[in-house]
This record gives structure tokens, sequence and C-alpha cells, in this order.
């Protein structure tokens, strides 16, 4: 009962933390105070507020070139956040079209994509990023790409043994029976009873996109240096770790309460969409 309850508030307060983070880069316009790209080179390197010759017109302190933090980091969840959930939609809608046409007519195209998807697998993810991005060019639009590029395989693999293992089910053969067509009986009755996976690997894989995003902003791969993003500050940061640490530990906790948060709330619906946890 304890521990029940124990995971409740945790589930209460990751659902917090993400309507702030949510809510802050939706409307930092409008809630940042400052515009995240001021600069005041008379005001760098100020600490945080509650630190020694901290300045609460600056709650989390100022970078290098006098930038606000506080600004910087809300506009940077919108960057993240956005990059992390289009890719997500891109990735999930082709890997589940290619999940259900692999398992439902099986085959070659099932052996094909099958093994499209393993030499993907065998590529590691950054090798392949960095090798997009260098073709392409650093942007928003590549991140976007390389990332959903990279996911669509998890979504494929996951809906082809689910459709796998419906197709062959008694209210499939009773539709299939009364003539149904095959895309009426993949909308109708397979369709549905893949959505709760694909849901809780859509939640993992957007908290998953936020760290590849912030890991690729911080190898300068990222949208670049005019627009505020979580791996950019983290990496202006390094030659001040020792001097000025707010730099990199607010943009940091900001990467990991999001993801904490994320994976709290895929935790829990997982456990409310499958029927045999939940009992």
């Amino acid at each position: 009962m304890s521990l029940r309850l124990g995971r409740g508030w945790g589930v209460a307060a990751a659902w917090v933390i993400l309507i702030l983070v949510v809510g802050g880069a939706v409307f930092a316009d409008t809630l940042a105070p400052y515009d995240p790209l001021e600069q005041s080179l008379r005001n760098r390197l100020q600490p945080v507020s509650w630190q020694a010759n901290g300045d609460w017109r600056h709650p989390l302190g100022t970078d290098q070139l006098g930038r606000d933090i506080l600004s910087r980091t809300m506009h940077g969840a919108r960057l993240s956040l956005a990059v992390g959930c289009i890719a997500v939609v891109i990735a999930g809608t082709l890997g589940v079209m290619l999940g259900l046409v692999a398992g439902f007519y099986r085959g070659v195209l099932d052996r094909l994509l099958m093994r499209l998807a393993d030499i993907q697998l065998g590529m590691p993810f950054m090798l392949l990023a960095v090798l997009i991005i260098a073709i392409f060019g650093a942007s928003v639009r590549n991140l976007v790409v390389v990332l959903a590029v990279g996911g669509w395989v998890i979504y494929a693999r996951v809906v082809r043994v689910q459709v796998l293992s419906l197709r062959e089910r008694s209210f499939v053969e009773s539709a299939r029976a009364l003539g149904a067509s095959d895309l009426r009986i993949v909308a109708q009755h397979i369709l549905p009873n893949v959505v709760p996976s694909v849901t809780v690997l859509a939640s993992f894989a957007v908290a998953q996109n936020i760290v590849l995003e912030s890991a690729l902003s911080f190898l300068g791969l990222g949208a670049g240096p005019r627009t505020p993003s979580w791996g950019g500050m983290l990496a202006d940061s390094r030659a001040y770790l020792a001097t000025a640490w707010w730099l990199a530990a607010m943009p940091g906790a900001a990467i990991m309460l999001t993801v904490l948060s994320i994976n709290t709330v895929g935790d829990w619906l997982r456990d409310t969409l499958d029927p045999q946890l939940r009992a």
C-alpha cells in the first residue's frame, strides 16, 4: 500500500514537472524575463540569485555573454520538446505502417523490411547522425529527420510481432470470413490493439529524443548558435565548469528532470494500458 501510494505521488510530481516544462516552453515568449539572445557583458557570469553576489533579476544567473540562463532554459525547452515530439510522430507513423504491412502480408516484403531494420540497428546512431548532418547541414529540420530515421525501427518491429499474433485470432478470421477487406481488417481490428503499445513506446521515445537532441547540439550538430538549446548551453559551459557551475547545472537539471518525468509517465501509461499489469 505504501509503495503504491509513493508511486502515485511520484507520478503526480512527474505530471506537474511536465506541465511546467511544457507551459514554460509554449509561453516562453511571454513568461521569460529576457530575450534569450540579449547580451550584456556588464552582467556576465552572474551567479544564481541565492548565492553571494547573485541578482534576483537573473534567478538562475547569466552566462559568459550576460544572457539570462532562465530565459535561455525556457526557450531551450521549446526546441527540445518540439524536436522530440515531431520526430516521434514521424518515426511512429512510418514504423507503425511498415510494421502493419510486414506483419499482415509477411512474405518477401516482410523479410526485406526486417533485413533493412537489422542493417540500421547494426549502425551506431551517432555515426548515422553525423553522416546525415555532414551531408545536408545542421538545422532543426535535419535534426528531426535524423531522429525520425533512427527511431522507426523499434515501432516497426514491435508492431510486426503483435500483428503476426493478431492476424491469427478468431475475431480477425471472422471478419475475413464475412468478406471484410484487408484495409478494413487492419484499420478496425488490428490497429486498435497495437495502439497501447505504440503509445508507451512513443512516450519513452520522446525522452530518448530529448537526450539525443541535446547530445547532437552539444557536438555542434544541432540547430545552430542563434537558437537556444539545452545541449548548446552545455557546450558553451565547458570552459567555465570550475568558475561558473550554474552554466552547466541549469540546462543539465532541466534535461534530467524532463527525461525522468517523461519516463515516469511512460511507466504509468504502460501499467494503465496493459490489462495484465493493471490487474
